[in-house]
């Protein structure tokens, strides 16, 4: 097919449009840090989803902002952490559908989503934060433009699956995934060290230095002759097994 060069012609109009929304941005995310570190540092965490309400917090450039605290204060204050995804989730609602183009308010409600199941998941809720990526994945709809998004958001599903130890579920997202990441080597490296590595899969690699798999269960009494019978390793033998060839298909690119 031929194309004209009209074809691919941007109107002065779109062209006015994206440029006011990418100052807009800038203008934002610059202001972001002051504007919300103030404003949350004077807020209980208790209260902190009440801020959606905040007419200063109800920009995209607050959200990215609360987004990267988050990431910072995941792992070393869950609490106020799980206080910042909830008070995302509720301030990405708050934004009119009109403020901003909408494969940019898409992409922050998946976001949003996104960071809220992995709070979920660290704190050990499974189904519900996998309820979340999937929820956030359906936020971006079928938009070309946010494949990139969406394969980190299935990442973030291909981690919590091992957690469930849906395996082979996992193996297959990691898959999606490292075909979407060709192009971003920062993110296939991601993708190679969140392979399916269970805690007690990892124990109880046969090939491990050291690793033993006894015939006998193993029994843990409390005295009295009552004890916790604990399936042993050579139960787990089948399953690895597959896992492991299956996760090795992975590795070499195999389908």
């Amino acid at each position: 097919m031929k194309y004209e060069d009209d074809d691919f012609r941007i109107s002065p109009e779109k062209l006015r449009r994206f440029t006011e929304t990418r100052r807009q941005l800038e203008e934002e995310r610059k202001a972001a840090p002051v504007i919300v570190d103030l404003i949350v540092a004077g807020t209980p965490h208790e209260k902190w989803v009440s801020l959606a309400n905040h007419p200063d917090l109800q920009n995209v450039g607050a959200l990215d902002y609360v987004g990267s605290l988050f990431e910072k204060l995941l792992t070393k204050s869950p609490v106020q952490a799980g206080a910042l995804a909830e008070l995302a989730v509720q301030l990405v609602q708050t934004i009119p559908s009109d403020a901003y183009p909408s494969v940019i308010l898409a992409q922050m409600k998946a976001q949003a989503l996104k960071n809220y199941g992995k709070y979920l998941r660290f704190v050990g809720q499974f189904k519900a934060a996998e309820d979340a990526f999937r929820k956030a994945e359906r936020m971006l709809g079928g938009r070309g433009t946010l494949d990139h998004d969406r394969a980190l958001i299935r990442l973030a599903l291909a981690v919590t699956l091992q957690e469930m130890e849906q395996f082979d579920d996992s193996l297959t997202l990691l898959a999606e995934c490292k075909r979407a990441f060709r192009d971003y080597p920062r993110e296939q490296d991601r993708v190679r060290r969140e392979r399916p590595r269970h805690p007690r899969v990892h124990r109880l690699a046969p090939d491990e230095p050291g690793a033993r798999l006894p015939d006998q269960r193993m029994t843990y009494g409390f005295g009295g002759g009552n004890g916790i019978t604990i399936p042993s390793p050579s139960d787990f033998t089948t399953r690895l097994t597959s896992f492991r060839a299956g996760f090795s298909r992975f590795s070499r690119g195999a389908p």
